[in-house]
């Protein structure tokens, strides 16, 4: 009978807990924009966690990765809040040199003893953040012996991590009682001795925790400090143990006890000594303490793993789809990779494999984010004021264009919001209480921020946005725009001519003073990477052809350097272009054992570099009407989207083709293969 109860009352607990799970994770997609399978992914991986961690035998760990201000951290924050753990947390920002917040505290150990919100045995969440800033090997690769943490890997293993009792404290704290009873006695001798003679003031000694910058300290073992109150001169020393709440939360962390705060307030000395004597006599006291049940989320934004963008922190005119769909190709083996750059193998092995990768945001979900914070100032502002706020599509727009960063993430796009629309709204606002109107038109035109009453009245603020700025300076500039229109339209002549493809994206007016265009993933066949020298060559020859040699501009520089770059790959590391491998080492830092002697390969490089020129220069000439149509239109628009690049190559009898970011351009090796069989048979 009683298994059946207890039965059904772990069903029903289990039925709750799911709920409460299902729950939290709708609240976090409301509040969240763009990661809802991201989401679904975190709750589904913490449910055996949540509702039943009695089964757990070591920690559950979720690797959380990412570009930096997508979400990550608050992500494990509100969900912390919507379980109702907030007071079984704890946060721990890693570096090799240890945590801002635990200063005095050199191991994952000391922390967690030392927290009141994690307890051994309990189930309770730890994030480890920014883990990006933590190694165990260096740039080189060598192990590194020198840093703090060192029992992370212990705790990620079962969860099990030594206890070190303050052997200090404990007998201090022995040390302290026994004194309070000698001076108890002694009180009573001499209160005995003077009869019914009035009792002189007494000078009181009150001992305290140890403080930092005036703070209490939780978790340091409190040595205790002299504070002397004043008396008379000849007023009697009494010592008194000051038992606050933090100096009885040490003692009950340090001994282990089971007891509740309020139950050891009641203890007298004898009693506590006892406890203290009673604890460092039992074996048990030393054992390990046990994390098994604790839920650990590791979070960091391992730019490695985004190398192919993560860099471009400056860079407002990529696409954000473009990021987006990019971002969607990181896969677990990458997010690997990029750890084998900072751990052993054996340490990536104990973060486990669960690996939930966050894409950067997309164009929607940028919109999505300015008109949800429009919506939330708007109802602040009727609910306090009681004036309605219309903010037109104009205001949006200037917020998109100047605080989109794709690889930033959202922080510069609140940051924009604040300076847009928050910061102004507080004049027309008043203005609208002067006039006694109940609504406001917000929008903008003719680089004014305007502010429309009911009357008809408009107030306008002059304002111009950052990377607008920028661009209205360089649109001035008319002898650079032509320079990078011929630029960036030789690269796409060439890209369309060789892979029959429109690019990704094409701009000659970008906000870091020149254009780019954006390529497709290629398999690096030697076709392919042939092709691509041709492309990274075309800019540079394109300039060379319209304005002569002697007005080139470094301009080329990264092209050159990427060019020569992708050259050396092929013949050093992939044996192409029948040369064989030079370089077979992945990391530059190492010694390669295979070849030390580049100039053989070096001759090789050179003549692959001036074939492609010569090849380079052969198609731009040949596609000279294209070239000259294509700098016209990015001359006058400093943009170009696919629909009309098509149009343009069709009326110069080029077909191109439109082909999704996400995908990888590769040659259908498949046909080859059947092709080869056939004439084998």
């Amino acid at each position: 009978m009683n298994l059946d109860k207890d039965r059904q009352a772990l069903v029903k607990r289990i039925r709750e807990r799911q709920k409460i799970l299902k729950d939290a994770g709708k609240e976090l997609k409301r509040h969240f924009v763009g990661i809802d399978s991201i989401i679904d992914r975190v709750i589904k991986n913490i449910e055996i966690w949540y509702v039943m961690p009695e089964l757990l035998t070591r920690p559950i760990i979720v690797n959380l990765f990412g570009l930096t201000g997508v979400g990550k951290t608050d992500l494990v924050r509100r969900l912390v809040k919507l379980l109702g753990f907030y007071d079984k947390f704890c946060e721990i920002q890693l570096t090799n040199k240890g945590s801002a917040a635990h200063p005095w505290q050199s191991t994952i150990s000391g922390i967690l003893s030392s927290s009141t919100n994690i307890t051994s045995g309990k189930p309770a969440i730890l994030l480890l953040d920014e883990i990006q800033r933590f190694r165990t090997i260096n740039e080189e690769g060598q192990e590194l012996h020198d840093y703090k943490f060192q029992d992370l890997w212990e705790l990620l293993s079962d969860g099990q991590l030594p206890f070190e009792a303050d052997m200090d404290y404990l007998m201090r704290m022995m040390f302290d009682f026994q004194k309070e009873d000698i001076h108890e006695k002694q009180n009573k001798l001499i209160s005995q001795k003077m009869g019914d003679r009035p009792e002189k003031p007494k000078k009181r000694i009150i001992k305290k925790p140890r403080s930092v910058s005036g703070k209490v300290v939780e978790g340091v073992s409190p040595s205790l400090v002299e504070e002397e109150e004043e008396n008379d001169e000849d007023a009697e020393v009494r010592s008194e143990y000051f038992s606050s709440y933090y100096t009885l939360t040490s003692f009950k962390r340090i001994l282990r006890l089971k007891e509740s705060i309020e139950e050891i307030a009641l203890w007298d000395n004898a009693k506590k000594r006892a406890v203290i004597s009673s604890r460092l006599e039992d074996p048990n006291f030393f054992e390990q303490e046990d994390y098994s049940k604790l839920l650990i989320f590791i979070s960091g934004n391992l730019d490695e793993a985004f190398h192919k963008f993560a860099d471009k922190t400056n860079e407002a005119d990529i696409d954000a789809d473009t990021f987006h769909k990019n971002s969607l190709k990181i896969t677990v083996l990458d997010i690997k990779a990029a750890l084998q750059r900072r751990f052993k193998p054996e340490q990536i092995a104990r973060l486990g494999n669960v690996h939930i990768i966050y894409p950067s945001l997309s164009k929607f979900s940028y919109q999505t984010i300015i008109q949800r914070k429009i919506n939330d100032i708007v109802d602040d502002i009727r609910s306090r004021f009681g004036i309605r706020v219309v903010v037109d599509k104009s205001i949006k727009k200037l917020i998109y264009d100047n605080g989109v960063y794709p690889v930033q993430g959202t922080r510069p796009v609140f940051s924009t919001i604040s300076e847009i629309l928050e910061n102004n709204l507080p004049v027309f606002l008043f203005r609208c209480f002067i006039r006694g109107g109940k609504t406001v038109k917000v929008y903008y035109d003719d680089h004014k921020i305007c502010g429309k009453t009911e009357d008809g009245s408009v107030h306008r603020v002059s304002f111009v946005g950052s990377l607008d700025e920028i661009k209205i300076k360089q649109n001035k500039d008319y002898n650079k725009r032509m320079v990078v229109s011929v630029h960036e339209a030789g690269h796409a002549v060439a890209y369309a001519k060789l892979f029959g493809l429109v690019p990704v994206q094409l701009n000659s007016n970008a906000t870091s003073l020149e254009g780019f265009i954006g390529k497709h993933s290629m398999e690096e066949s030697q076709d392919h990477c042939s092709k691509e020298l041709i492309v990274g060559l075309a800019g540079y020859v394109s300039e060379e052809i319209i304005f002569g040699k002697e007005q080139m501009t470094t301009g080329a520089r990264h092209d050159i350097e990427t060019t020569t770059n992708t050259a050396a790959s092929m013949i050093r590391k992939s044996g192409m272009k029948n040369a064989l491998p030079m370089n077979t080492s992945h990391n530059p830092h190492a010694y390669d054992l295979v070849h030390t002697d580049f100039d053989e390969s070096n001759a090789i490089l050179r003549d692959i570099i001036k074939e492609s020129k010569e090849k380079t220069e052969d198609l731009i000439r040949e596609e000279i009407p294209l070239l000259l149509h294509l700098t016209d239109i990015l001359f006058e628009k400093g943009i170009m989207e696919a629909p009309e690049f098509m149009e343009v190559c069709a009326q110069h009898g080029l077909t191109v083709k439109e082909l999704d970011v996400e995908k990888t351009v590769i040659a259908n090796y498949v046909k080859m293969y059947d092709k080869f069989k056939q004439k084998s048979s």
